[in-house]
Protein backbone atom coordinates (compact mmCIF):
# COMPACT_ATOMS: atom_id res chain seq x y z
CA UNK A 1 0.00 0.00 0.00
CA UNK A 2 1.49 3.52 -1.05
CA UNK A 3 1.52 6.07 1.45
CA UNK A 4 1.04 9.90 0.92
CA UNK A 5 1.32 12.79 2.88
CA UNK A 6 -0.25 16.40 1.83
CA UNK A 7 0.82 19.61 2.89
CA UNK A 8 -1.07 22.63 1.38
CA UNK A 9 -2.69 20.97 -1.55
CA UNK A 10 0.47 19.52 -2.35
CA UNK A 11 1.00 15.44 -2.40
CA UNK A 12 4.16 13.46 -1.79
CA UNK A 13 4.53 9.86 -2.06
CA UNK A 14 6.27 8.40 1.19
CA UNK A 15 8.19 6.05 -0.72
CA UNK A 16 10.29 4.51 2.10
CA UNK A 17 7.75 5.09 5.22
CA UNK A 18 7.55 1.46 5.76
CA UNK A 19 11.27 0.39 5.30
CA UNK A 20 12.04 3.47 7.61
CA UNK A 21 9.35 2.92 10.03
CA UNK A 22 10.66 -0.68 10.48
CA UNK A 23 14.45 0.62 10.90
CA UNK A 24 12.54 2.99 13.38
CA UNK A 25 10.88 0.31 15.32
CA UNK A 26 13.78 -2.31 15.72
CA UNK A 27 15.99 0.53 17.04
CA UNK A 28 13.14 1.13 20.05
CA UNK A 29 12.48 -2.29 20.60
CA UNK A 30 14.19 -3.05 24.15
CA UNK A 31 15.74 0.10 24.38
CA UNK A 32 15.14 1.92 27.79
CA UNK A 33 17.37 5.07 26.16
CA UNK A 34 13.70 5.87 24.78
CA UNK A 35 12.29 5.59 28.05
CA UNK A 36 10.47 2.73 29.59
CA UNK A 37 6.73 4.09 28.41
CA UNK A 38 7.64 5.21 24.72
CA UNK A 39 9.85 1.21 24.14
CA UNK A 40 6.28 -0.20 25.61
CA UNK A 41 4.45 1.71 23.76
CA UNK A 42 6.00 0.27 20.18
CA UNK A 43 6.35 -3.05 20.92
CA UNK A 44 2.84 -3.04 22.23
CA UNK A 45 0.95 -1.28 19.20
CA UNK A 46 3.85 -2.44 16.44
CA UNK A 47 5.17 -5.74 17.73
CA UNK A 48 2.02 -7.04 19.88
CA UNK A 49 4.07 -7.53 22.66
CA UNK A 50 1.86 -6.93 25.85
CA UNK A 51 3.59 -5.00 28.66
CA UNK A 52 2.29 -5.47 32.31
Amino acid sequence: MKVFLEINKEVIELSAVKEELSYLISNIEGNVNYGDEMVARVEEVFLDKENK
